[in-house]
């Protein structure tokens, strides 16, 4: 726990002090709330929905149409994994709580509507896990990477001069459990607000 703590303590050090060298750039930030239809990338996956929230900061460029964004955000995310003992199926869903920290590039092509993509980090910090078969629960982070890299693309459109909303799809670049290829494969919507 307190070396993934430390990981994400230099993440956000480093884009600080990323933003700090491009203070000669209009920088602005605020916050977002939203929601995930998240599952894992696999055929038998299921869609559950989780809550999104947390903040972002825009860094302009002096090209109108391309700005740079970095977000940190609190995740709600998951899936479910299927297996076969003696011809009984049971499946095992699992909620993921993460903090995300993309890095995204947004493009205006038409006025207002811009695509964005990039690539993220996640870091695990609760995981929920239910047998469907015996109702079993268990909270614990053992057996699942800690960390989640994935790459991330959608659109954002300007409703007004402080409000935004956008669609994302990520997709997971490492595996959510240690012994099973199941990847995070999660849709987001949120509104954002600018603050400055």
């Amino acid at each position: 726990m307190i070396n993934k703590n430390k990981q994400l303590f230099k993440t956000v050090i480093f884009f600080l002090c990323m933003a700090s060298c491009f203070a000669q750039n209009k920088i602005r930030y605020g916050a977002k709330a939203g929601m995930n239809l998240y599952g894992f990338d696999k055929t038998y996956f299921a869609f559950g929905e989780g809550l999104l929230a947390g903040g972002f900061i825009i860094l302009e460029t002096q090209n109108n149409k391309l700005d740079y964004r970095a977000d940190i955000s609190y995740n709600q995310k998951g899936g479910a994994v299927s297996y076969w003992t003696n011809s009984v199926q049971t499946q095992i869903s699992t909620k993921l709580d993460y903090i995300d920290i993309p890095i995204l590039i947004e493009y205006e092509f038409i006025n207002n509507l811009s695509l964005i993509g990039g690539v993220q980090v996640g870091f695990l910090i609760n995981a929920t896990s239910k047998n469907s078969r015996t109702g079993f629960e268990i909270k614990s982070t053992e057996g699942f990477n800690t960390l989640d890299f994935s790459t991330a693309a959608g659109l954002k459109y300007d409703l007004l001069k402080r409000f935004f909303i956008e669609a994302k799809l990520s997709y997971g670049l490492t595996k959510v459990l240690k012994d099973y290829e199941e990847k995070n494969f999660p849709i987001s919507f949120s509104l954002n607000y600018i603050i400055n």
